[in-house]
């Protein structure tokens, strides 16, 4: 499968040699998972992590984990700022103070976006 990306697991830094090990087996999936979620969002943008779930037929917990690793790896935000472009420098952050949410299925849940090249 083609990616784009090279996301590396995340591992706390006090976690057992067994969890680094396994981190790195599993990081061609991740990035296999990361490209297929990320290519939905293309399609997409705009969408819930579990509207793009519906949407794509990507399992939940793929988008909701995936969303956040390509967030980190510059791809993905989820802010737009008061001018309306999806261009935002705070995003790696966990939540950006400007970011964006709505109410699905009756949570209040937050929207992700492609990230506009500047």
């Amino acid at each position: 499968m083609k990616t784009l990306f090279d996301i590396k697991p995340l591992s706390a830094n006090t976690d057992p040699i067994s969890s680094f090990e396994t981190a790195e087996k599993n990081r061609p999936t991740i990035n296999e998972q990361a490209f297929k979620v990320f290519k939905a969002l293309t399609e997409h943008d705009g969408v819930t992590s579990l509207e793009l779930s519906e949407k794509s037929g990507i399992d939940y917990a793929v988008c909701a984990r995936r969303l956040p690793d390509l967030r980190r790896y510059g791809a993905v935000q989820n802010c737009v700022h008061p001018c309306g472009r999806k261009v935002c420098n705070v995003c790696t952050l966990a939540v950006c103070a400007l970011a964006t949410f709505k109410n699905y299925k009756g949570e209040k849940r937050i929207i992700w976006y492609v990230k506009e090249v500047e």
